[in-house]
């Protein structure tokens, strides 16, 4: 499995991730807004955006994203965001993902997640900030197989949902 930016070659592979995670009613978690895009072309061109904070959008912070893929098929996304705003260091965290369901329970994020961490590093990060709901133990054993030490558990005033907190090192 390897992570790759996507480009308009994978547009027929995002749209049908995406389409996985709308028929399920599931939240694409590390695509960067795939779920409300007007079509995967401005979708990519709002990766683009995203990637200088001359021209991410407002409320936002510069990130990456990338597809995981194995035998050239998106397997997963992931989203490697470089600076926290006041939001992601409660709740969303440096980065987000998802696992087609298809690929669930095979690995696939766990490598995502420890693939990423050399990435963020290259990036000037030392620490990353990973989350996830409290109810979500698979997601929870995926950050905590990859070093994540739990710093606390915070409750979203706005939903009353519980998010766990995991700090990562980069230098792994």
């Amino acid at each position: 499995m390897i992570l790759l930016e996507p480009t308009i070659a994978d547009k027929e592979q995002v749209a049908a991730y995406r389409a996985s995670f709308l028929e399920n009613n599931e939240i694409i978690h590390g695509s960067s807004g795939l779920e409300n895009a007007e079509s995967i072309e401005k979708w990519l061109e709002l990766q683009e955006a995203y990637k200088s904070p001359a021209t991410v959008p407002a409320g936002h912070v510069p990130s990456r994203v990338y597809l995981a893929k194995e035998a050239n098929q998106v397997v997963g996304i992931l989203n490697l965001r470089l600076e926290l705003n006041n939001y992601l260091l409660q709740y969303g965290g440096h980065i987000g993902y998802s696992v087609k369901k298809s690929f669930r329970q095979k690995g696939y994020a766990t490598a995502m997640l420890a693939q990423s961490l050399p990435l963020a590093r290259s990036f000037g990060l030392e620490k990353v900030l990973v989350t996830c709901d409290e109810k979500n133990l698979a997601s929870a054993k995926v950050i905590e197989k990859n070093g994540g030490q739990l710093e606390d558990i915070r409750i979203d005033p706005t939903d009353g949902s519980s998010t766990r907190r995991y700090w990562l090192s980069t230098n792994q």
